[in-house]
């Protein structure tokens, strides 16, 4: 429910951008954790950012897409995104086994800071704003002439779907 809202008010780079900076603490907080509590702080602020970053991307690709291709915007995001978690997993995996793990740590952190900068600087903003509400019409419908020209008082219409009484 956040992150709808602030994808809503404040935009869906803005939400991706506060996820992102949010998972930017979680490498650090675990590699330095002397207590459990640490552990499962981090582990909130990776939800946080999981939730921040997916779902304002799932909101992007549906800006982009259309509703009537929302299996398409979360196929390609979620395919998109699993492939990139792999890679990136992988490369500081790597990182770590030949240059030491507080440089895969730093990298981890890196590219959370780095996913920030990129979501505020560089993405197109996709969230479109509302268009105007149309001006209330007049209450003619709650009263309607009867054939005789007077006023009919609405019908016979009432309850609150318009059924007859």
């Amino acid at each position: 429910l956040v992150v709808g809202w602030l994808a809503d008010r404040a935009g869906r780079r803005t939400a991706m951008a506060v996820g992102w900076l949010a998972g930017a603490a979680v490498a650090p907080m675990i590699h330095f954790a002397q207590a459990w509590e640490v552990v499962v702080a981090s582990d909130v602020l990776l939800g946080i950012q999981q939730s921040f970053c997916w779902s304002a991307g799932i909101f992007a690709m549906l800006d982009l897409l259309g509703p009537s291709r929302r299996g398409l915007a979360i196929g390609l995001l979620e395919t998109l995104g699993y492939i990139a978690i792999a890679a990136s997993r992988s490369a500081i995996a790597a990182a770590g086994g030949s240059c030491g793990e507080d440089l895969a740590l730093g990298l981890a952190g890196g590219v959370c800071v780095a996913g920030a900068l990129v979501s505020a600087a560089c993405l197109r903003e996709t969230n479109r704003p509302p268009p105007p509400a149309a001006p209330a019409s007049p209450a003619h419908d709650s009263v309607h002439l009867a054939a005789d020209g007077s006023a009919g008082g609405g019908g016979g219409r009432g309850g609150l779907l318009g059924g007859r009484s």
